[in-house]
């Protein structure tokens, strides 16, 4: 009877055994993002419920400060493994795509600051929350498109002023407040087509002069701004197709200033003026939302300042203990 508990419970303790992750090295040919050639990371089959610790393998250690582009294939990842990036400072690309990522948390980021594309299309996530890149200053692609996004946070993007394309579409967003955008000084493109998005407000995009393509087609866009192409000089493609009050795409050099563009949209232009006060309500919604979630991003920040904080004294501690003997 003894020998049988015994055998049960090493079977236990062996599936219950942090298994080390191993990924396939590979060099990779000029990758566009980062414009030059380097290190492939592949980990395939990666299942993370949340409650397991991620472990990788002693073997990949040495690449700890060499730039790597990491992917996870037929993967299972509801949030982002912290663990990631305690082990690979020098991560600059990382793709985590069709893998049911549905939790986004400024932690599991806390020490990307090298990363510069960041792909999770083809998932679940819900909501971006707020300061949720802040410590992904180099970042300047993101691609969040494909997901069940029905909210962003006002400060989702601070501290992206690096960033140059931004990928929304194919969500469920119905309402972005006009500060959403305002730190991306240095966006070039930004897809927001195929949303529930209604209105574009006066400064929605008012920062982000660099602009030369916005997708917006197919939302239900029924009102325009008038003055929201003003502070756009660069702007060459327009798409808004498949919306309530235009079903047209402008491709032209001279977007901001073409009368002809002005003609076609003033039906959306008209419906402004006579929707906005509407909106601020729920706008008002929205921004009680945005507190909570701030409260939550400051709840888990000071998190992370105490661990490092646990983490330095224990160090302390262990050289102590060693000078000691």
């Amino acid at each position: 009877m003894k020998l049988l508990f015994l055998l049960l419970s090493c079977a236990i303790c062996t599936a219950n055994a942090i298994q080390p992750l191993n990924c396939n090295i590979r060099n990779n040919i000029t990758f566009t993002p980062v414009d030059r050639e380097i290190k492939i990371c592949d980990f395939k089959e990666v299942i993370f419920d949340r409650k397991n610790k991620l472990v990788f393998n002693e073997s990949t250690i040495d690449m700890e400060f060499e730039p790597l582009r990491i992917r996870f294939l037929d993967s299972y990842l509801p949030e982002i493994p912290s663990e990631l990036f305690d082990t690979f400072r020098k991560v600059e690309v990382l793709e985590i795509t069709h893998a049911d990522l549905k939790f986004l948390f400024p932690r599991s980021l806390h020490r990307a600051e090298q990363l510069i594309s960041f792909k999770a299309n083809n998932n679940k996530i819900q909501r971006v929350p707020h300061l949720m890149f802040k410590d992904t200053p180099k970042l300047q692609f993101l691609d969040l498109s494909s997901n069940s996004i029905s909210h962003v946070n006002g400060g989702a993007f601070s501290g992206l002023e690096n960033l140059k394309e931004l990928g929304l579409s194919f969500n469920q967003i119905d309402i972005l407040d006009e500060d959403t955008f305002k730190p991306l000084t240095n966006l070039t493109w930004i897809w927001l087509d195929h949303n529930k998005l209604r209105i574009i407000s006066a400064n929605l995009l008012m920062q982000s002069s660099k602009l030369k393509g916005i997708y917006l087609n197919d939302n239900k866009i029924s009102a325009l701004s008038p003055v929201l192409f003003d502070h756009l000089p660069e702007l060459r493609f327009l798409y808004l197709a498949g919306n309530n009050c235009t079903n047209r795409n402008y491709l032209s050099h001279t977007i901001p200033n073409n009368s002809n563009i002005k003609k076609d949209l003033v039906k959306c232009y008209q419906e402004y003026r006579t929707v906005i006060p509407d909106e601020e309500e729920n706008f008002k919604e929205k921004n009680i939302l945005d507190k909570s979630e701030k409260a939550v991003a400051a709840c888990e920040s000071e998190k992370v300042s105490l661990l490092g904080r646990l983490e330095t004294a224990l160090q302390q501690l262990g050289n102590k203990q060693k000078n000691g003997k």
